[in-house]
Order: C-alpha cells, then sequence, then structure tokens
C-alpha cells in the first residue's frame, strides 16, 4: 500500500528535480539547442507530477523547472525574461504539470485534489465479513 507524503516533502522534491535536472541538461546538451534543452525540462515536469500524486506539487515543480530552464538554460545568465515566448513556455510548463496529476486525480476515489482520502471502508468490510 502506498503511504501518503507531506506536501511539503513533494514540494522540496520537485525543488530538487528541477535544479537536478537543469544542472544536468546544461552539461549534457550543448548551449546552442535551446529547444531540446527546455524539451527535457518540461519532460521531467509532467512524471513528477504524476509521481507525486498531488495537485499542487505538479504545479510548483512546473513553475520551478520554469524558472531554471528561462533563467540558466534559455537566457544563460541567471536572470528571468518575459518576453512572449517567456509567457508561453511558462503557460505549456503549467499544463504539463496539472496534465501530468489528471490520471491520478481521475483515480482518486473521494476526488480530492491533494490526492487519495484515507477512509474507514476497509476496516468497515473486513468486520462485515
Amino acid at each position: 500500500m502506498r503511504t501518503s507524503r507531506p506536501l511539503e516533502f513533494l514540494i522540496v522534491g520537485g525543488f530538487v528535480l528541477s535544479v537536478s535536472a537543469c544542472a544536468a541538461v546544461s552539461l549534457v546538451l550543448p548551449g546552442d539547442a535551446v529547444t531540446l534543452r527546455v524539451v527535457v525540462m518540461g519532460a521531467v515536469v509532467p512524471i513528477y507530477s504524476f509521481w507525486s500524486r498531488s495537485a499542487v506539487a505538479g504545479p510548483a515543480t512546473a513553475v520551478m523547472s520554469w524558472f531554471f530552464a528561462t533563467g540558466f538554460l534559455v537566457n544563460g545568465a541567471g536572470e528571468l525574461t518575459f518576453a512572449s515566448a517567456d509567457v508561453v513556455r511558462a503557460l505549456v510548463f503549467l499544463a504539463l504539470g496539472f496534465a501530468g496529476g489528471l490520471p491520478v486525480l481521475s483515480r482518486s476515489r473521494a476526488g480530492s485534489l491533494f490526492g487519495p482520502v484515507r477512509t474507514g471502508t476497509a476496516s468497515m468490510s473486513r468486520q462485515n465479513s
């Protein structure tokens, strides 16, 4: 059975993943392959969102990944910019963060946005058997 993880740990995990992915991408991919660098960073977001089973941690990781991708992989100087391409990139990252959590949220028994709700139905069914 999967145990629930505190949201604080999930957000910190998303931050560590974003930093690690940015560092790995900057070391492995050449500086002129900006689009490929952003695609790899974007691919990390829905995977973590799906794994975390949280509608908050996924988008939070998306925003942090966008910060690092824009600041270090696109601009290269650690400066955030808000040109039209940057805003579009931010919206795509957010969409990926929400989309990664959709399969998990649709399977949630109670439909909670913050993960599965633990109820006493399993113990009740054992007593009735």
